[in-house]
């Protein structure tokens, strides 16, 4: 249901962008981020520069979207917040990384990298096909994490993970489809 009738409420558009604003950066205030123990994750995550875009709270879990444009390059972090209360570390708060991810481009290709305590994946594609991924490292990665792969294919990524997500390359043979009998 929306107002039928926009003239039932007449408020000064400066008024509302200073609501706005105020709303924004109190609550940009209140949020505290220890970097280092980001950078124990991986230590190439800095602290400057970035900008809160959502936070989202449930139980004892606050997750993290950050952003931030440095020169030609487009950087997203998400991470979550672990708040534990136990009688042996009583106010201990632990992070625990989703993404951690750059974005940049030259004149022909677009590049992305996605890091966790080291690289999970990194393609480019050219910029007038976004969809031609051209993988350098953690195709399959890539594939288990976004859902590309079957049922029997993602059981098989997993068991074998460790070994299969430092192949390198994009010409990669399928996983196997089919159980073992």
């Amino acid at each position: 249901m929306g107002i039928k009738n926009h003239t039932l409420l007449k408020v000064d558009k400066k008024y509302i962008f200073i609501i706005l604003f105020i709303s924004c950066s109190s609550h940009q205030k209140n949020i505290t981020i220890d970097f280092s123990k980001l950078r124990k994750i991986n230590p190439i995550i800095d602290e400057a520069g970035w900008k809160v875009v959502k936070t989202e709270k449930w139980s004892n879990t606050i997750e993290y979207t950050l952003q931030k444009k440095e020169k030609d390059t487009n950087e997203l972090l998400v991470f979550q917040k672990l708040l534990y209360d136990s009688i042996f570390n009583p106010g201990d708060v632990k992070y625990g990384l989703v993404i951690f991810q750059k974005k940049f481009k030259d004149k022909k290709f677009g590049y992305v990298v996605s890091f966790g305590s080291d690289t999970n994946y990194y393609y480019k594609y050219y910029l007038d096909r976004p969809d031609s991924m051209i993988f350098i490292v953690g195709k399959y990665l890539y594939l288990a994490y976004y859902h590309k792969l079957s049922k029997v294919q993602k059981m098989y990524f997993f068991a074998h993970k460790d070994s299969l997500k430092k192949i390198r390359g994009n010409d990669l043979p399928d996983l196997p489809n089919e159980r073992k009998k």
